[in-house]
């Protein structure tokens, strides 16, 4: 990830009101073998240490759509029917945020947004958006339902069905 990359994040993050915390530390190591412990032992000796960003955001509740039993036995044509009711969910939180906070999530794909079913009937309730890596500052004054036209007409939840 590009460091402008991280910025904008981390702007969009505090902006909306869900940054807990921003920096940098040292990479974790996959292995714990003798080996990299007497590397790691090495670099730590030698103040070269291999350190990578990290971006820290509150908490969000929800599940993503597909791992949801509703979505897992509806067939293609069921499945299609809920994320389409899922796309107005996330339009409709997206320009809610825009309008609030003026700022729009500018990646409104199915994977950044974990929605709450409802508990009577199983479907899709509501939506928080996670992964405010693209975003977009938004004038004040602007109006929702201008916001959310916008969104549902440019947001793709797949990239191999226009939905």
């Amino acid at each position: 990830m590009a460091e402008n990359e991280n910025l904008g994040e981390v702007k969009a993050l505090k902006l909306v009101g869900e940054l807990v915390a921003a920096g940098m530390m040292e990479k974790p190591r996959p292995s714990n073998s003798w080996k990299d412990r007497v590397k790691d032992k090495l670099k730590s000796l030698s103040q070269h240490k291999s350190m990578v960003p990290v971006i820290v955001a509150k908490k969000k509740e929800g599940v993503y759509l597909p791992d949801t039993p509703v979505y897992e036995r509806a067939d293609f044509e069921g499945q299609n029917r809920i994320a389409l009711s899922v796309k107005k969910l996330i339009c409709s939180e997206a320009a809610r945020m825009a309008v609030e906070k003026n700022m729009f999530h500018d990646d409104r794909i199915l994977g950044n947004a974990l929605v709450t079913m409802n508990s009577a009937t199983g479907l899709p309730a509501s939506v928080k958006l996670i992964d405010w890596g693209k975003a977009r500052g938004v004038r004040k004054g602007a109006k929702m339902l201008d916001v959310y036209q916008y969104c549902v007409k440019t947001t793709r939840l797949f990239e191999d069905v226009d939905i």
